[in-house]
């Protein structure tokens, strides 16, 4: 679930993303930013302090807003990302594509200094083909280095305890070379596994075992 907190200050529309921005949330947001565009605003300050997560589709959808806003002649900034999410951003190199700004006051500067895009085709199409690259292949990529990294942990993991519990198995099995005999007095069935003397349990007669014989 997404919320979308606004206020405008300065003809500038702040957002507060409260929420998810996903796959199930992206297109709303694109709509309701598209809406207010139509309403004749250019100007917007994407504030992601109270955002919990953001997928990959979501990068999309505001690397596709910026460049339509562009396209448009409007201006996006991000301010107040949580760690998490500017590491991401950061990652994937969204932060070169969108401005990011500590907080709303650094943000409204920000807009202010940026120009106009002049060249509508060329914005719009220079950064979808980032965006698509980005979210696309780095991400995926990250995810399979990650999965990959983790299944090798797993397979050393299992190949160290195999060997581990076949060295002990072969020790036990080292260790015990028994042989099976019969008491000469009960007929009783015995274990021994060296030379010396020994002790019938049934019938209790003592006796000597020499192993090489």
């Amino acid at each position: 679930m997404l919320e979308l907190n606004t206020f405008i200050k300065n003809k500038i529309i702040i957002i507060e993303l409260e929420g998810v921005l996903d796959s199930r949330t992206a297109s709303d947001f694109k709509i309701w930013i598209e809406e207010r565009r139509l309403d004749g605003y250019s100007d917007f300050i994407l504030d992601l302090l109270k955002l919990e997560y953001l997928s990959s589709r979501g990068i999309a959808a505001l690397t596709e807003t910026n460049s339509l806003l562009r396209s448009r002649g409007g201006r996006m900034v991000i301010c107040s990302p949580t760690d998490e999410v500017m590491r991401l951003l950061h990652f994937l190199k969204i932060d070169k594509i969108i401005p990011v700004c500590l907080d709303i006051e650094q943000a409204a500067l920000k807009i202010s200094e940026m120009p106009i895009e002049d060249n509508v085709t060329s914005a719009g199409s220079d950064n979808i083909n980032i965006s698509e690259y980005i979210t696309e292949r780095n991400l995926k990529k990250e995810i399979s280095d990650n999965i990959e990294k983790k299944e090798n942990v797993d397979t050393q993991s299992a190949s160290l305890e195999s060997k581990t519990s076949e060295k002990a198995t072969t020790s036990v099995l080292g260790d015990i070379k028994a042989k099976i005999i019969y008491c000469q007095n009960c007929g009783c069935k015995l274990r021994v596994n060296k030379t010396g003397k020994y002790l019938c349990p049934s019938c209790r007669i003592s006796f000597y075992y020499n192993s090489e014989s």
